[in-house]
Protein backbone atom coordinates (compact mmCIF):
# COMPACT_ATOMS: atom_id res chain seq x y z
CA UNK A 1 0.00 0.00 0.00
CA UNK A 2 1.47 3.35 -1.11
CA UNK A 3 1.12 5.77 1.71
CA UNK A 4 1.32 9.92 0.59
CA UNK A 5 2.72 11.45 3.24
CA UNK A 6 3.37 15.23 3.91
CA UNK A 7 6.53 17.56 5.02
CA UNK A 8 8.26 15.71 8.07
CA UNK A 9 10.21 17.55 9.94
CA UNK A 10 10.07 15.89 13.42
CA UNK A 11 12.51 13.13 14.12
CA UNK A 12 9.50 10.87 15.35
CA UNK A 13 7.52 11.48 12.04
CA UNK A 14 10.57 10.16 10.68
CA UNK A 15 11.12 7.12 12.99
CA UNK A 16 7.61 6.55 11.89
CA UNK A 17 7.82 6.68 8.28
CA UNK A 18 11.11 4.79 8.22
CA UNK A 19 9.35 2.16 10.03
CA UNK A 20 6.03 1.58 8.72
CA UNK A 21 3.30 -1.31 9.15
CA UNK A 22 3.66 -4.36 6.82
CA UNK A 23 2.88 -3.49 3.09
CA UNK A 24 3.24 0.01 3.78
CA UNK A 25 5.44 2.48 1.85
CA UNK A 26 5.72 5.60 2.79
CA UNK A 27 6.27 8.12 -0.35
CA UNK A 28 6.45 12.32 -0.41
CA UNK A 29 3.40 13.58 -1.55
CA UNK A 30 3.85 17.02 -2.56
CA UNK A 31 1.15 19.76 -1.71
CA UNK A 32 0.92 23.68 -2.23
CA UNK A 33 4.23 25.05 -0.33
CA UNK A 34 2.46 27.43 2.01
CA UNK A 35 5.15 26.36 4.65
CA UNK A 36 8.15 27.58 2.15
CA UNK A 37 6.68 31.28 2.11
CA UNK A 38 6.36 33.82 5.01
CA UNK A 39 2.99 32.97 5.17
CA UNK A 40 1.42 32.76 9.02
CA UNK A 41 -2.23 31.79 8.29
CA UNK A 42 -3.03 29.18 10.00
CA UNK A 43 -5.71 27.84 7.89
CA UNK A 44 -2.84 27.48 4.55
CA UNK A 45 -0.47 25.90 6.89
CA UNK A 46 -2.42 23.23 7.60
CA UNK A 47 -4.89 22.45 4.72
CA UNK A 48 -2.95 19.88 2.36
CA UNK A 49 -3.89 20.08 -0.79
CA UNK A 50 -1.88 17.05 -2.93
CA UNK A 51 -0.36 18.08 -6.63
CA UNK A 52 -1.13 14.30 -7.38
CA UNK A 53 -3.44 11.67 -6.39
CA UNK A 54 -2.23 9.23 -8.59
CA UNK A 55 -0.49 6.04 -7.05
CA UNK A 56 -1.07 6.81 -3.25
CA UNK A 57 -3.93 4.05 -1.96
CA UNK A 58 -3.88 6.66 1.94
CA UNK A 59 -2.54 10.32 2.17
CA UNK A 60 -1.58 10.48 6.07
CA UNK A 61 -1.57 13.99 7.34
CA UNK A 62 -0.17 15.74 10.14
CA UNK A 63 -2.52 18.23 11.93
CA UNK A 64 -3.52 18.74 8.86
CA UNK A 65 -6.68 18.78 7.03
CA UNK A 66 -6.34 16.82 3.57
CA UNK A 67 -8.23 18.30 0.45
CA UNK A 68 -8.39 15.26 -1.99
CA UNK A 69 -11.38 12.52 -3.03
CA UNK A 70 -8.38 9.96 -1.82
CA UNK A 71 -8.61 7.82 1.31
CA UNK A 72 -6.81 9.84 4.12
CA UNK A 73 -6.00 9.33 7.72
CA UNK A 74 -5.23 13.08 9.77
CA UNK A 75 -2.70 12.27 13.09
CA UNK A 76 -3.73 15.07 15.76
CA UNK A 77 -1.44 16.52 18.54
CA UNK A 78 -3.56 19.14 19.82
CA UNK A 79 -6.34 21.35 18.13
CA UNK A 80 -8.90 19.82 15.53
CA UNK A 81 -8.83 21.94 13.32
CA UNK A 82 -5.52 23.51 13.88
CA UNK A 83 -6.56 26.64 12.55
CA UNK A 84 -5.70 29.01 15.04
CA UNK A 85 -7.59 30.21 18.33
CA UNK A 86 -10.55 31.37 16.57
CA UNK A 87 -10.68 30.26 13.18
CA UNK A 88 -13.92 31.91 11.16
CA UNK A 89 -17.57 29.60 10.87
CA UNK A 90 -16.87 28.74 7.29
CA UNK A 91 -13.22 27.52 7.62
CA UNK A 92 -14.62 24.96 10.29
CA UNK A 93 -17.40 24.21 8.19
CA UNK A 94 -14.82 23.49 5.64
CA UNK A 95 -13.12 21.30 7.92
CA UNK A 96 -16.46 19.38 9.31
CA UNK A 97 -17.29 18.44 5.37
CA UNK A 98 -14.15 16.62 4.78
CA UNK A 99 -13.82 15.24 8.31
CA UNK A 100 -17.18 13.80 8.10
CA UNK A 101 -16.74 12.39 4.61
CA UNK A 102 -16.03 8.64 3.91
CA UNK A 103 -12.64 9.24 2.53
CA UNK A 104 -11.35 10.43 5.91
CA UNK A 105 -10.47 7.38 7.51
CA UNK A 106 -9.52 7.46 11.02
CA UNK A 107 -8.73 10.68 13.21
CA UNK A 108 -5.26 9.25 15.47
CA UNK A 109 -4.99 11.57 18.15
CA UNK A 110 -1.24 11.32 19.68
CA UNK A 111 -2.05 11.35 23.07
CA UNK A 112 -5.55 10.56 25.15
CA UNK A 113 -5.62 14.44 26.33
CA UNK A 114 -5.70 15.72 22.71
CA UNK A 115 -8.44 13.23 22.20
CA UNK A 116 -10.74 14.38 25.58
CA UNK A 117 -9.76 18.06 24.38
CA UNK A 118 -11.83 17.63 21.05
CA UNK A 119 -14.45 15.55 22.68
CA UNK A 120 -17.17 17.69 22.02
CA UNK A 121 -16.29 18.44 18.38
CA UNK A 122 -16.26 14.98 17.48
CA UNK A 123 -19.89 14.27 19.45
CA UNK A 124 -21.58 17.55 17.71
CA UNK A 125 -20.37 16.14 14.38
CA UNK A 126 -20.37 12.43 14.91
CA UNK A 127 -16.54 11.97 14.44
CA UNK A 128 -15.86 10.28 17.65
CA UNK A 129 -16.45 6.49 15.66
CA UNK A 130 -13.65 8.03 13.67
CA UNK A 131 -11.35 8.90 16.72
CA UNK A 132 -8.27 6.65 18.11
CA UNK A 133 -5.77 7.15 20.26
CA UNK A 134 -1.96 6.27 18.39
CA UNK A 135 0.98 7.87 20.67
CA UNK A 136 3.97 8.97 18.75
CA UNK A 137 6.83 6.67 18.25
CA UNK A 138 9.84 6.16 21.08
CA UNK A 139 13.34 4.98 19.98
CA UNK A 140 14.18 2.13 21.92
CA UNK A 141 17.84 0.98 23.39
CA UNK A 142 17.88 -2.66 22.34
CA UNK A 143 20.02 -3.35 25.11
CA UNK A 144 17.67 -2.56 27.86
CA UNK A 145 17.87 -0.26 30.46
CA UNK A 146 21.26 0.67 32.48
CA UNK A 147 21.93 -1.30 35.76
CA UNK A 148 24.63 0.93 37.01
CA UNK A 149 26.16 1.69 40.44
CA UNK A 150 27.19 4.69 41.89
CA UNK A 151 29.55 6.57 39.77
CA UNK A 152 32.13 8.52 40.70
CA UNK A 153 30.57 11.39 38.86
CA UNK A 154 26.83 11.47 38.65
CA UNK A 155 26.31 12.95 34.49
CA UNK A 156 23.24 14.67 34.38
CA UNK A 157 21.18 15.32 31.10
CA UNK A 158 18.77 18.63 30.81
CA UNK A 159 17.55 18.44 27.00
CA UNK A 160 15.00 21.22 25.69
CA UNK A 161 15.26 24.13 23.46
CA UNK A 162 12.24 25.82 25.42
CA UNK A 163 15.06 26.26 28.40
CA UNK A 164 12.97 28.04 30.57
CA UNK A 165 9.32 26.66 29.90
CA UNK A 166 11.24 23.62 30.69
CA UNK A 167 12.52 23.87 33.85
CA UNK A 168 16.11 24.43 32.59
CA UNK A 169 16.92 27.41 35.55
CA UNK A 170 15.04 25.08 38.45
CA UNK A 171 17.24 22.51 37.58
CA UNK A 172 20.22 24.67 37.64
CA UNK A 173 19.27 25.72 40.89
CA UNK A 174 18.80 21.50 42.49
CA UNK A 175 22.36 20.76 41.18
CA UNK A 176 23.80 23.78 42.97
CA UNK A 177 22.34 23.39 46.21
CA UNK A 178 23.02 19.56 46.29
CA UNK A 179 25.90 18.79 48.98
CA UNK A 180 28.97 19.73 48.32
CA UNK A 181 30.82 15.62 48.47
CA UNK A 182 28.26 14.90 45.52
CA UNK A 183 30.16 15.01 42.16
CA UNK A 184 28.55 15.83 39.28
CA UNK A 185 27.96 17.01 35.52
CA UNK A 186 25.57 18.84 33.82
CA UNK A 187 25.38 18.96 29.96
CA UNK A 188 22.09 21.74 29.04
CA UNK A 189 20.87 21.21 25.36
CA UNK A 190 19.29 23.68 24.95
CA UNK A 191 19.04 27.08 22.26
CA UNK A 192 17.47 29.15 24.86
CA UNK A 193 14.15 30.07 22.82
CA UNK A 194 11.32 32.03 24.64
CA UNK A 195 8.11 30.07 23.13
CA UNK A 196 5.09 30.58 25.17
CA UNK A 197 3.52 30.36 28.75
CA UNK A 198 6.90 30.96 30.70
CA UNK A 199 8.61 34.60 30.11
CA UNK A 200 11.84 35.35 31.85
CA UNK A 201 12.70 38.67 33.26
CA UNK A 202 15.97 40.37 32.02
CA UNK A 203 17.38 40.17 35.04
CA UNK A 204 16.82 35.87 35.55
CA UNK A 205 18.30 35.51 31.79
CA UNK A 206 21.24 37.72 33.07
CA UNK A 207 21.55 34.83 35.84
CA UNK A 208 21.38 31.90 34.28
CA UNK A 209 24.18 32.96 31.74
CA UNK A 210 26.49 33.50 34.96
CA UNK A 211 25.13 30.26 36.15
CA UNK A 212 26.15 28.27 33.07
CA UNK A 213 29.78 29.45 33.26
CA UNK A 214 30.24 26.65 36.41
CA UNK A 215 32.94 24.69 35.32
CA UNK A 216 30.78 21.45 35.73
CA UNK A 217 28.28 22.65 33.23
CA UNK A 218 28.64 22.28 29.52
CA UNK A 219 25.87 23.93 27.17
CA UNK A 220 25.40 22.52 23.54
CA UNK A 221 23.38 24.17 21.01
CA UNK A 222 21.91 22.83 17.81
CA UNK A 223 22.36 19.04 18.38
CA UNK A 224 21.39 16.29 15.87
CA UNK A 225 18.62 13.93 17.69
CA UNK A 226 20.90 10.83 17.38
CA UNK A 227 23.05 12.94 19.29
CA UNK A 228 21.11 13.92 21.88
CA UNK A 229 19.90 9.94 22.02
CA UNK A 230 23.74 9.24 22.60
CA UNK A 231 23.37 11.77 25.78
CA UNK A 232 20.55 10.05 27.18
CA UNK A 233 22.02 6.47 27.14
CA UNK A 234 25.43 7.79 28.43
CA UNK A 235 23.76 9.77 31.42
CA UNK A 236 22.97 9.02 34.81
CA UNK A 237 19.83 11.45 35.52
CA UNK A 238 17.61 13.31 32.53
CA UNK A 239 15.89 15.96 34.11
CA UNK A 240 12.86 17.79 32.53
CA UNK A 241 10.58 19.72 35.41
CA UNK A 242 8.92 21.65 32.66
CA UNK A 243 6.33 24.19 33.64
CA UNK A 244 4.32 23.52 31.01
CA UNK A 245 3.81 21.05 27.62
CA UNK A 246 1.25 19.60 26.15
CA UNK A 247 3.47 16.55 25.33
CA UNK A 248 7.36 16.54 26.28
CA UNK A 249 9.24 14.50 23.60
CA UNK A 250 11.90 13.90 26.17
CA UNK A 251 10.73 12.10 28.63
CA UNK A 252 9.74 8.96 26.82
CA UNK A 253 13.19 9.32 24.87
CA UNK A 254 15.05 9.07 28.05
CA UNK A 255 13.26 6.40 29.49
CA UNK A 256 13.23 4.37 26.15
CA UNK A 257 17.59 4.96 26.54
CA UNK A 258 17.47 3.57 29.85
CA UNK A 259 17.78 6.99 31.87
CA UNK A 260 15.77 7.43 34.57
CA UNK A 261 13.92 10.35 34.26
CA UNK A 262 12.97 13.43 37.06
CA UNK A 263 9.51 15.21 35.59
CA UNK A 264 6.35 17.06 36.39
CA UNK A 265 3.15 16.49 36.48
CA UNK A 266 1.44 18.52 34.00
CA UNK A 267 -1.27 18.38 31.28
CA UNK A 268 -0.47 15.14 29.60
CA UNK A 269 2.76 13.73 31.17
CA UNK A 270 0.59 11.73 33.69
CA UNK A 271 0.47 9.16 30.29
CA UNK A 272 3.83 9.13 30.08
CA UNK A 273 4.65 8.60 34.02
CA UNK A 274 3.94 7.88 37.11
CA UNK A 275 5.58 6.82 40.55
CA UNK A 276 6.27 3.63 39.33
CA UNK A 277 8.65 4.21 36.08
CA UNK A 278 9.85 7.90 36.95
CA UNK A 279 10.88 10.47 40.18
CA UNK A 280 7.66 12.55 39.52
CA UNK A 281 6.77 16.31 40.73
CA UNK A 282 3.14 17.24 40.99
CA UNK A 283 2.95 20.86 39.49
CA UNK A 284 -0.63 21.25 40.75
CA UNK A 285 0.45 24.61 42.36
CA UNK A 286 -0.22 27.61 40.79
CA UNK A 287 2.36 29.73 42.15
CA UNK A 288 4.74 27.62 41.70
CA UNK A 289 4.17 26.42 38.07
CA UNK A 290 4.12 30.09 36.75
CA UNK A 291 6.86 31.52 38.86
CA UNK A 292 10.68 31.18 37.38
CA UNK A 293 12.72 29.34 40.28
CA UNK A 294 9.73 28.66 42.66
CA UNK A 295 11.42 27.36 45.79
CA UNK A 296 9.23 24.30 45.97
CA UNK A 297 10.52 23.18 42.55
CA UNK A 298 13.92 23.43 43.09
CA UNK A 299 13.32 21.60 46.39
CA UNK A 300 11.44 18.51 44.82
CA UNK A 301 14.24 18.55 41.92
CA UNK A 302 16.93 18.14 44.18
CA UNK A 303 15.06 15.44 46.10
CA UNK A 304 14.56 13.98 43.25
CA UNK A 305 17.98 14.12 42.10
CA UNK A 306 19.01 12.81 45.91
CA UNK A 307 16.45 9.87 46.05
CA UNK A 308 18.48 8.81 42.42
CA UNK A 309 22.09 9.13 43.73
CA UNK A 310 21.31 7.37 47.48
CA UNK A 311 19.82 4.04 46.20
CA UNK A 312 21.64 2.24 43.41
CA UNK A 313 18.27 -0.53 43.15
CA UNK A 314 15.66 2.22 43.22
CA UNK A 315 17.38 3.58 40.44
CA UNK A 316 17.75 0.76 38.59
CA UNK A 317 14.26 0.53 39.24
CA UNK A 318 13.00 3.22 37.74
CA UNK A 319 15.06 3.04 34.73
CA UNK A 320 14.12 -0.51 33.69
CA UNK A 321 10.25 0.42 34.36
CA UNK A 322 10.58 3.59 32.23
CA UNK A 323 12.37 1.37 29.41
CA UNK A 324 9.61 -1.04 29.79
CA UNK A 325 6.93 1.45 29.51
CA UNK A 326 8.66 2.56 25.98
CA UNK A 327 8.46 -1.06 25.05
CA UNK A 328 5.20 -1.48 25.76
CA UNK A 329 3.27 1.66 25.10
CA UNK A 330 5.27 3.82 22.72
CA UNK A 331 7.30 1.48 20.54
CA UNK A 332 7.15 2.25 16.79
CA UNK A 333 6.00 -1.57 16.99
CA UNK A 334 2.88 -0.71 18.99
CA UNK A 335 1.91 2.24 16.56
CA UNK A 336 2.12 -0.16 13.80
CA UNK A 337 -0.49 -2.73 15.29
CA UNK A 338 -3.19 0.01 15.96
CA UNK A 339 -2.65 1.34 12.61
CA UNK A 340 -2.47 -2.08 11.34
CA UNK A 341 -5.91 -2.52 13.42
CA UNK A 342 -7.34 0.06 12.26
CA UNK A 343 -10.48 -2.51 9.88
CA UNK A 344 -11.92 0.64 8.78
CA UNK A 345 -9.30 0.98 5.65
Amino acid sequence: MQIGRFVATRAWQKLAFNNPPTGWIYKRAFDLPFHLTNVRNQFLLHTKVPLMSVGFDLFHSYNSIVVTSSPWLMEVESQLPRFGANPQQWQLNFAIERLKAENCKVISFTCEGAQKANHKLLEDYGLHKKARVIYRPTPLNPEGPKHSEKPETWNILFVGNAFYRKGGYESLLALLSLPEHIRWKLTVVSNFEIDWAIYPSPDIVQKIKCLLTDERIQVLSNLSHDKALELMRLSDISLQPTHDDSWNNVIPESMGQGTPVIATLVRNTPEIINQANAVTIPLDNTECHKNLGHPELVRQIREGILSLISDCTYRNTIAGNGWKTVQQKFSVERRNRLLESTTIF
